[in-house]
């Protein structure tokens, strides 16, 4: 059964927007530059990733496939250690329930090899062939 929001269980819903620097999909592991404008982390096994993650834009009926523009206005949340997330595991990755993930420097997840962990995966997936959702808690 599909999700249809990104955020799927929280203690605490601490948000914010701040203008695309380019596209963005809901889920993506996001920074803020110096700008104050925010883009996918580009950072593959990034030292010192934000926890910032990409919303779907609810107030404007989009959903968890409709992209943000380079312009838009991006609705983020500041994931809290144990938060629930639906975010996207890389192509070419498969990484069963309590694995380690970092950024794969493009706003997906990999399985962890040298930077900081910034979630757990939540269920088991298979991403070989192509990127795919994956359920995580965000460290």
């Amino acid at each position: 059964m599909a999700n249809n929001t990104i955020l799927m269980g929280t203690r605490s819903r601490y948000t914010l927007e701040r203008t695309a620097a380019g596209t963005i999909t809901p889920g993506d592991l996001c920074t803020i530059g110096s700008a104050d404008t925010v883009t996918v982390n580009a950072g593959a096994a990034d030292a010192d990733p934000q926890l910032l993650f990409a919303l779907e834009d609810q107030a404007s009926g989009n959903g968890i496939d409709d992209d943000y523009a380079s312009g838009d206005g991006v609705v983020l949340q500041i994931a809290a250690r144990g938060d629930l997330i639906y975010a996207t595991l890389d192509s070419g990755e498969s990484v069963a329930t309590g694995a380690a993930l970092e950024s794969a420097g493009n706003g997906h997840l990999q399985a962890h090899t040298t930077g900081a962990v910034v979630a757990h995966a939540a269920e088991t997936v298979d991403a070989s062939s192509e990127s795919t959702r994956i359920k995580v808690r965000a460290v």
